[in-house]
C-alpha cells in the first residue's frame, strides 16, 4: 500500500513539472509577441462595411498591431451601409445626414410648400412644409379654399351651389339672381315678407308671393272663397265676398282688353248679360298684352311674367365645352348654368373637340380616313380613283419619301391603292386590309402579286412610309 501511494506521488510531481515548463515557454512566447512585434502598443480598429474609408461609429473597436481586412483606424461613418454617406461629402436634399456632421440638409436653400390633398394643383395655406425641394403631395401655390374637393380651386367656374367654387371669397358672384318667396304651406304661393335672392329656385320657395296666410294651404289665390267662415280664402283682400244671395240675372264679368280670353281682375262689371270685351275669367296679370296670360309659356330671363305665375324665371341652360374653339361643343362634357361660361357653347355637335378642323362646318377631305364634317361617315362622296384626270389608271404613283404628317401619308396611300384596285392589281378586300388597320398604328407588310411583280407596303407611326416595287 505504501509503495502504491509513493508511486502516485511521484507521477503527480512529474506532471506538475511538465505543466510548469510548458507555461513558462508560452509566457515567454507571449512576451516576445507583445514586446517584440507591437512593442506593447495596440491600435483600435473599426469595421468598414461599405469600404468608404470610414469605420462604423456604432461598432466596437478591435485592438490590433495592424489593420485587419475591412477595418480602419477611425469610427466617423454614421451609416456604414452606404459608401456615399461619410465625412467630407456635400449635403444633398434627401432627408439624410450625408456628411455625418449630425445635421440634415444643412446649408441648402428651402421654400415653403403646401399640402394638396385633393390633387387639383392648389395647396392648403394652413398645411405647410419648409423643405429644400418639392415634396410629394405638396405644391407651391396655396390658394385652395377647400382642399378636400378637387372641383373647388381658383381655376374653377363659379356655379349656383352655395359654395365659393373659384376661391375668390365670394359665392355665386356674376350669376343672375331673382327674388323667391317662402312657401311654408306648400300651396304654390309664397309669403311676400319672407324672401331670398338666389341664382336658382331654392327648395321650399316659389316665384309667386300672393299668399295671404302661408301657414294654411287652403288659403291662396287659387282657392274659392268660403262663405261665412270669416277668412279671406282667396287672398283678394275681401272676406266672404259675393256671399249674398245672388239674383238669378246678375253675373260678374271681367274686362279682356287684349282679347286673349283672360280678364283683368281689377276691372269688372256685374251684369245680367255679358258685355262686349268682357269674360268670366279674371286671371290675366297684364291685360294690355295678348302674349301674357295663364295659358302662355314662360320665357326665362326676359323680365316678364309671361304665364302670370308671379314672376319671371331664371334660365338654367346646358352648355358644352368647346376645347378647340371651333364653335361646336363636346356632347360628353357639359355644365348647367344661368350664364354662359367661358369656353362653352350651347350646341353639342362636335365629333372631335381636340381639332378645330373637324366640326359640322368643315368640308370632308377625301382619303384622310377622318369624318371631317361630323356627319357619321368617312370620306363620303369621294371618287374611288387616284385623281380626277387619271381615270384610265395608266400609272400608279407609290407613296415614297417623307410626309408632313400621318394624315398626308394616309391620303397618298388611299389614292395609290385606289389606282391599283382600278387597274385590277389588288382587290377591294386587299385595299381595305391596307387602309383599315387599327388606329393606323401598325407595322403591316403585304405582298401584292401582279404581273410577276410584287409591291411591299410598310407603315409605321413615325409619319413616314414607303411603297417599293421589288
Amino acid at each position: 500500500m505504501l509503495k502504491f501511494k509513493q508511486l502516485f506521488i511521484n507521477v503527480a510531481l512529474v506532471v506538475l513539472a511538465v505543466c510548469v515548463g510548458v507555461g513558462t515557454i508560452m509566457a515567454v512566447k507571449a512576451d516576445d509577441f507583445v514586446y517584440g512585434t507591437c512593442n506593447g502598443v495596440f491600435i483600435d480598429f473599426y469595421i468598414d462595411e461599405d469600404g468608404d474609408g470610414f469605420g462604423d461609429s456604432s461598432a466596437t473597436s478591435t485592438p490590433a498591431c495592424s489593420a485587419p481586412d475591412n477595418y480602419v483606424a477611425n469610427n466617423l461613418d454614421c451609416d456604414d451601409t452606404d459608401a456615399n454617406i461619410k465625412p467630407g461629402v456635400y449635403e444633398v436634399c434627401d432627408g439624410v445626414d450625408n456628411n455625418c456632421d449630425g445635421n440634415i440638409n444643412e446649408g441648402l436653400a428651402t421654400s415653403t410648400y403646401f399640402r394638396d390633398v385633393d390633387g387639383d394643383g392648389y395647396g392648403d395655406a394652413s398645411s405647410t412644409m419648409d423643405w429644400c425641394a418639392l415634396p410629394e403631395g405638396y405644391v407651391s401655390q396655396n390658394q385652395d379654399c377647400d382642399d378636400t374637393d378637387a372641383s373647388i380651386n381658383p381655376d374653377a367656374t363659379e356655379i349656383c351651389d352655395a359654395f365659393d367654387n373659384n376661391c375668390d371669397g365670394n359665392i355665386n358672384e356674376g350669376l343672375a339672381t331673382s327674388t323667391y318667396f317662402m312657401d311654408a304651406d306648400g300651396d304654390g304661393y309664397g309669403d311676400a315678407s319672407s324672401t331670398i335672392d338666389w341664382c336658382a329656385l331654392p327648395d321650399g320657395y316659389v316665384s309667386r308671393n300672393q299668399d295671404c296666410d302661408d301657414s294654411n294651404a287652403s288659403t291662396s289665390p287659387a282657392v274659392d272663397e268660403v262663405c261665412d267662415d270669416g277668412i279671406d280664402n282667396n287672398c283678394n283682400g275681401e272676406v266672404d265676398e259675393n256671399c249674398e244671395e245672388p239674383t238669378a240675372t246678375t253675373t260678374r264679368y271681367y274686362l279682356d282688353s287684349d282679347g286673349d280670353g283672360y280678364g283683368d281682375p281689377a276691372d269688372f262689371v256685374d251684369s245680367t248679360t255679358r258685355p262686349t270685351g268682357y269674360v268670366l275669367d279674371n286671371t290675366d296679370c297684364d291685360d294690355s298684352s295678348a302674349t301674357t296670360s295663364p295659358a302662355a309659356t314662360e320665357i326665362c330671363g326676359d323680365g316678364i311674367d309671361n304665364d302670370c305665375s308671379g314672376g319671371d324665371e331664371v334660365c338654367v341652360q346646358t352648355y358644352y365645352l368647346d376645347a378647340d374653339g371651333d364653335g361646336y361643343g363636346n356632347p360628353a362634357d357639359s355644365i348647367s348654368s344661368t350664364t354662359q361660361p367661358t369656353g362653352y357653347v350651347l350646341n353639342n355637335t362636335d365629333c372631335n373637340d381636340s381639332s378645330a378642323t373637324t366640326s359640322p362646318a368643315a368640308t370632308e377631305i377625301c382619303g384622310d380616313n377622318i369624318d371631317n364634317n361630323c356627319d357619321g361617315e368617312i370620306d363620303e362622296n369621294c371618287v374611288d380613283d387616284q385623281s380626277e384626270d387619271n381615270d384610265d389608271f395608266t400609272e400608279c404613283h407609290p407613296c415614297e419619301g417623307s410626309f408632313r404628317n400621318h394624315g398626308a401619308f394616309m391620303s397618298c396611300l388611299a389614292h395609290y391603292t385606289n389606282c391599283l384596285k382600278g387597274k385590277g392589281e389588288i382587290s377591294g378586300r386587299e385595299k381595305g386590309q391596307i387602309m383599315s388597320s387599327k388606329d393606323n398604328k401598325y407595322k403591316f407588310q403585304m405582298n401584292i402579286k401582279t404581273q410577276g411583280n410584287s409591291y411591299n407596303f410598310n407603315n409605321s407611326n413615325n409619319g413616314k412610309a414607303k411603297g417599293k416595287k421589288k
